[in-house]
């Protein structure tokens, strides 16, 4: 029988981005040596899984882990490549608000939204904390180490310069303190107020709750994957606006169509992913009118018909919505109501989703949000831009929710289940909304931010901010490789 302790045991999945079950703990305390065994796991683990369980366990000491159920396990081992799923040039939707809602807007919707929130996220973060018990927060006891874990309700900074921070769980609210002299504060200056976190605290000898660590629901290191064909990543059109860059979306055209010398780009093209803002609307924001070509909405996705029935029907076109589309401004936002999808065009090789989506492309997965929360996590986070906007995903990536920060600009439908929450890492997350082109990888997800087709605007100018358009994020889902193709 194996002599690592139960904390041993879990510390070591733990510490490669894996949650022990208790049952699987039970069949590790069986095996004799337990220790090779456990390294013989990891060795086989991949993708997004989270929890080992005795089937996990068992499947992966057989080299039978492609029996698993897709619940549990997210890849699928192949002979070459590996996929989520089998290639397919179709786009499959996983997950869409469109055709579920069911909100009425009552308290009460609101009161389930935020616990399913809580309750989901919370169980993330358990499985990371095993060096101290997770305590409620009406139950803290003195003088021990503990672990809290909750949703952030406000917070300050002292004149000391420490930070104090309130945290509520289920059965009540605590305010807790960061040191300025504290390993955790640099980490706390990143706090948002709603976001979901843990903490290891302890009692202090005058009765305050200090922090020693804060604990993010994190994604675990991911496995790298492939898919088939490449992707074109826009979003922000914004036709009928007269700063569309009609020039350079006519070079994104004749590129489309093989008509421009590229090595071979183009021909491996088989999705363009549109991440919102077909249209620059009407009435969005005072003074728009002077500023539009076109002000008459439906004229404006009648030019977004003429635009996209140019891309050849080989190729895959997913459409989502934004802020500026015609359509529910609070998230989750539905797809394009049918009206608008007539005018546009039915076409078979189109497919069209709510914001945020999630969607199997090319046979990975991709979640596809338009990104309307950036503009809050520039304003939260120090050191976030707009000239670095993955970086900022980064940071929506790393609370495991697309809009942490409740109640602002993004407004929130309150349906019964949180849309927004990010509870399976997927390959790729796409979006635009901030109009610079960014991208990098984090723990092997893909994020990119797809710049716009709007040059620099009024509004833009008085806020200095320097948008990118005309640039496109090429993915090359054979080898999960992007480049930037510059058409203006």
């Amino acid at each position: 029988m194996g002599t690592a302790t139960q904390t041993q045991y879990s510390w070591k999945f733990a510490a490669h981005g894996y949650r022990l079950t208790p049952n699987g703990e039970e069949v590790l305390r069986s095996l004799e040596n337990a220790s090779e065994a456990i390294d013989n796991i990891l060795s086989r683990l991949h993708g997004d899984i989270v929890d080992v369980d005795e089937l996990v366990i068992q499947a992966a000491l057989s080299g039978q882990l492609g029996s698993v159920p897709t619940t549990t396990r997210g890849l699928e081992e192949l002979e070459g490549p590996t996929f989520l799923t089998a290639p397919t040039s179709q786009v499959q939707v996983l997950r869409d608000i469109t055709g579920n809602s069911t909100c009425t807007g009552t308290y009460d919707n609101f009161v389930t939204l935020l616990r399913n929130r809580y309750a989901t996220i919370r169980k993330i973060v358990a499985g990371t904390i095993i060096q101290t018990d997770i305590s409620d927060i009406e139950k803290i006891a003195p003088n021990v180490e503990f672990s809290i874990i909750g949703m952030v309700m406000e917070r300050h900074q002292s004149k000391a310069g420490n930070l104090v921070v309130s945290i509520e769980d289920l059965t009540g609210m605590e305010k807790v303190i960061v040191m300025k002299s504290s390993d955790a504060f640099s980490n706390a200056e990143t706090i948002l107020t709603d976001e979901v976190l843990g903490m290891v605290c302890s009692k202090g000898r005058k009765g305050g709750t200090f922090v020693r660590r804060i604990i993010r629901p994190d994604v675990p290191h991911m496995k790298p994957v492939v898919g088939q064909g490449a992707a074109a990543a826009i979003s922000d059109l914004h036709v009928g606006s007269n700063t569309f860059v009609s020039g350079a979306w006519d070079q994104f055209l004749a590129w489309v169509n093989g008509e421009l010398e590229d090595g071979g780009l183009s021909e491996k093209l088989k999705y363009v992913v549109i991440a919102g803002d077909l249209v620059d609307g009407v009435g969005v924001y005072p003074g728009q009118e002077a500023e539009l070509e076109i002000r008459d909405i439906y004229e404006q996705y009648e030019r977004v018909g003429e635009y996209l029935k140019e891309i050849p029907d080989s190729i895959q076109v997913v459409i989502s919505p934004g802020n500026h589309d015609f359509v529910r401004q609070a998230e989750p936002q539905p797809s394009l109501r049918s009206e608008l999808q007539d005018i546009i065009g039915k076409r078979p090789n189109y497919t069209y989703v709510g914001s945020p989506a999630r969607l199997m492309i090319g046979g990975i997965e991709w979640i596809l949000y338009h990104g309307r929360s950036l503009d809050e996590i520039m304003m939260k986070i120090p050191g976030a831009t707009y000239a670095k906007p993955a970086e900022a995903m980064v940071e929506l990536l790393r609370r495991r929710h697309l809009s942490p920060i409740y109640g602002t600009r993004a407004g929130v439908a309150p349906e019964a289940e949180d849309y927004l929450m990010i509870d399976r890492p997927p390959a790729v997350i796409h979006s635009g909304h901030v109009h610079t082109v960014g991208f990098c990888r984090y723990r092997e997800v893909t994020l990119i931010n797809s710049g716009a087709w709007q040059s620099q605007t009024e509004f833009q100018k008085k806020m200095n901010l320097q948008p990118t358009p005309g640039i496109v994020p090429y993915l090359d889902m054979e080898t999960m490789k992007i480049r930037r193709l510059i058409f203006a």
